[in-house]
């Protein structure tokens, strides 16, 4: 949120950092929990925001000098081919799986819709 957009909303940064780095659209977006990432550690926050209505406009990848390999991975095999990555070497943010979750849940832990 806020880089360069002075009156960026978390909706507003969520929907243009998701087409930058995915190459994917949303036709929705719910904001549903923010927080620390290291409460007491740092003032660093997090938002997790869900994206309904997907539609590809590009390739994604970032900008300027970001360097983001896009994956199209079916989410039923999310977590399989994450686990895969993780035995291959690679290091993973375990937030992945709470955004996994909420995918399909709320954070009261009622179905999304």
């Amino acid at each position: 949120v806020g880089d360069d957009h002075d009156d960026d909303s978390l909706e507003a940064a969520a929907r243009r950092e998701l087409i930058e780095e995915t190459g994917w659209e949303a036709g929705r977006i719910d904001v549903l929990l923010t927080g620390p990432t290291s409460s007491g550690m740092s003032n660093e926050r997090i938002a997790f925001a869900r994206a309904r209505d997907l539609r590809r406009v590009g390739d994604g990848g970032g900008v300027n000098d970001e360097d983001i390999t896009v994956h199209s991975v079916p989410r039923s095999e999310a977590p399989a081919w994450l686990m895969q990555k993780y035995r291959e070497g690679y290091e993973l943010d375990l937030k992945l799986w709470a955004g996994l979750w909420m995918i399909e849940y709320n954070p009261d832990g009622t179905r999304a819709d």
